[in-house]
């Protein structure tokens, strides 16, 4: 087992934990910020410009659970989930 009483000292010793007393200063006032607004102009739609809009297929996954098992030297192993891409996303092409 090892020893951490020396590590701690080493660290108390940087100061790692001692507090200042500066106060924290805010460079910028919140109610000096704009307010956030919705923009004036929406696009209509990507008919106009003689193109389909863009879509993105998500990429397909799966989950396998492993069952706890013990090896042949008597070793335990704890259940697990793995997690894995079965099919990458992909861009999906549109015809007009």
């Amino acid at each position: 087992m090892q020893d951490n009483r020396a590590s701690s000292q080493t660290v108390n010793a940087l100061g790692a934990f001692e507090t200042t007393s500066a106060p924290i200063k805010k460079s910028v006032p919140a109610n000096s910020l704009p307010p956030i607004s919705q923009p004036t102009q929406t696009w209509s739609g990507w008919a106009d410009i003689g193109m389909a809009p863009p879509v993105r297929l998500p990429a397909s996954t799966a989950r396998l659970w492993i069952s706890p098992w013990i090896d042949e030297e008597q070793n335990f192993y704890q259940p697990a989930v793995v997690s894995f891409v079965v099919k990458e996303g992909q861009w999906k092409e549109q015809l007009q």
